[in-house]
This record gives C-alpha cells, sequence and structure tokens, in this order.
C-alpha cells in the first residue's frame, strides 16, 4: 500500500506541475538545496551562479513539502502505529480523484 502511494504521488507530481523536481529522490533535491547556496555565495562562474538559484527557487516548495510530510508522519506513526499509513493512502485517493475530473493542459513542445 506504501508503494503504491509513493508511486501515485510521483507521477501525480511529474503531471501535474511541469519541471517540478522529482519528489521520489528528496534525499538529492535536499542535499542539492543546501549546496546551491553555497555555490552561490562562493561561485565566480555566472553561468553556475544562476542555475543554483533557478534550481533553489524551484526546489523549496517540494523540499518544505517533505520536510512537513515527514514530520506529519512521525507523529502520525507515533499516535496511531501502523493505522497512520491510511492518512497517506486517503491523500492519494483523494488526489487521484481529483485528478480525475482536471482539465488536461496543453503541453508545449
Amino acid at each position: 500500500m506504501g508503494v503504491t502511494v509513493l508511486a501515485m504521488q510521483n507521477v501525480l507530481v511529474q503531471v501535474s506541475r511541469e519541471g517540478a523536481p522529482f519528489t521520489a529522490v528528496m534525499t538529492t533535491n535536499i542535499t542539492r538545496f543546501v549546496v546551491d547556496p553555497g555555490a552561490m555565495l562562493s561561485g565566480h562562474d555566472a553561468r553556475q551562479i544562476a542555475a543554483a538559484h533557478h534550481r533553489t527557487g524551484h526546489a523549496w516548495p517540494a523540499n518544505a513539502g517533505s520536510a512537513a510530510g515527514c514530520a506529519l508522519g512521525a507523529a502520525c506513526q507515533a499516535a496511531f502505529g501502523m493505522w497512520s499509513l491510511l492518512l497517506s493512502t486517503g491523500s492519494a485517493l483523494l488526489a487521484l480523484g481529483l485528478s480525475l475530473f482536471a482539465e488536461p493542459t496543453a503541453r508545449q513542445c
């Protein structure tokens, strides 16, 4: 059930938010998010600084959401044990249901 929720969440993020960071590899996203400000402060190449700034601007919502989800998951696990999986499963099913009613957007090539 947990793997299914993660797979659905990963697909929904990539389908609904073009160019969003992959949320299935949060360790890489958080590592990059921590390294990029250092590159912006100590970098000498304007292109690398601009790329780091761009990545940071796009990655912070996913990183903040991941931190909030981890905190909520830990609190639910401590309070409810394995029943806490119902929250993530229900959220994924709600997102799936809402996506069925969403109007498709045109993709630019």
